[in-house]
């Protein structure tokens, strides 16, 4: 494993006349070490770094998985701040990702902020990729773009969850950030199996309109792919939707089958926690399902699921 000391300074970037941010670049690689899935190459530089991953045991107690956990120790991304993340999962291999805390943008008036995240996720591999949310604070402005290549039998759950603005702080921020950008591509045995892009501008737009945040501050998606990923797949990720809907919490969710290899889950909400929580329930519906119906020649997904 190899990484920066903690110490390291950051890249400077941004254009001549002063504007600057940090660079910061991540890439981890996962093997199969017999019959666990090991992080066999780690590099990192300053503000982000992996912290010591852990084993998954898989139902019957069989240690196959592991859990990583990115932490980002800075405030968050600042102005001209530019994160790439690359993660490479080997075959047959069963992993969990999440962060430490909140991605949290932070006013960018002048350059913006960026993060680009790239898996790739092998034959018979599994991901579980839940970074925790997105906070845009007042007068931020960021992009977002992801690029994930899924090999045959490869499953994955990936998560994006997005917060308007600290909506209590003070007098309240929802709505006051500059812009976000969001943009997403997910290959599947070299063809397009999900695409999505979108920019938010509250100055520009009115996003209270149907199809944007309509009364939500917070909105989240879940894409789930596999090769069990068909209709039945998506009818109980539904099924645990309408339960979340009966709730009464007033969060709004709802779930589609995509054309091919994969099912799309969004939600909607007043709170970060019941966004993220939502599909983080219907996300552990697709899990059960991938349990019991899955070929051999998936890998289990690392990930608890009750």
């Amino acid at each position: 494993m190899l990484c920066t000391p903690k110490t390291a300074a950051p890249v400077v970037v941004g254009p001549a006349d002063g504007g600057a941010g940090a660079s910061s670049e991540l890439r981890a690689e996962f093997r199969r070490r017999g019959l666990r899935t090991a992080l066999v190459d780690a590099y990192f530089t300053s503000p982000l770094k992996i912290a010591k991953t852990f084993p998954v045991p898989s139902e019957a107690g069989v240690l196959v998985g592991a859990s990583a956990t990115v932490m980002d120790v800075s405030p968050g991304l600042m102005d001209g701040d530019d994160y790439a993340l690359t993660w490479s999962i080997g075959d047959g291999c069963s992993v969990g990702v999440t962060t430490q805390s909140f991605a949290k943008a932070h006013p960018a008036p002048r350059l913006g902020a960026r993060q680009t995240t790239t898996i790739r996720v092998g034959s018979g591999a599994s991901l579980v990729y839940a970074p925790q949310p997105t906070m845009l604070y007042a007068d931020a402005s960021f992009v977002s773009r992801t690029r994930v290549e899924l090999a045959d039998d490869a499953t994955l759950l990936l998560f994006d969850t997005l917060c308007a603005g600290r909506v209590n702080y003070r007098a309240g921020e929802a709505f006051r950030f500059r812009s976000y950008e969001g943009d997403l591509l997910v290959s599947a045995s070299g063809r397009v199996a999900a695409a999505s892009r979108v920019r938010y501008a509250p100055a520009e737009q009115r996003l209270d309109a149907i199809g944007a945040f309509e009364r939500d501050t917070h909105i989240g998606a879940l894409y789930a792919f596999g090769p069990f990923a068909v209709r039945a797949a998506a009818e109980a990720m539904s099924a645990e939707a309408s339960a979340i809907a009966r709730n009464g919490t007033g969060v709004r969710c709802g779930v589609s089958l995509l054309a091919r290899y994969g099912v799309a889950a969004t939600a909607s909400g007043g709170t970060a926690w019941e966004v993220h929580g939502a599909l983080e329930r219907i996300g552990r519906a697709f899990a059960r399902y991938a349990a019991a119906h899955a070929p051999s020649s998936c890998a289990p997904l690392a990930w608890p699921l009750q």
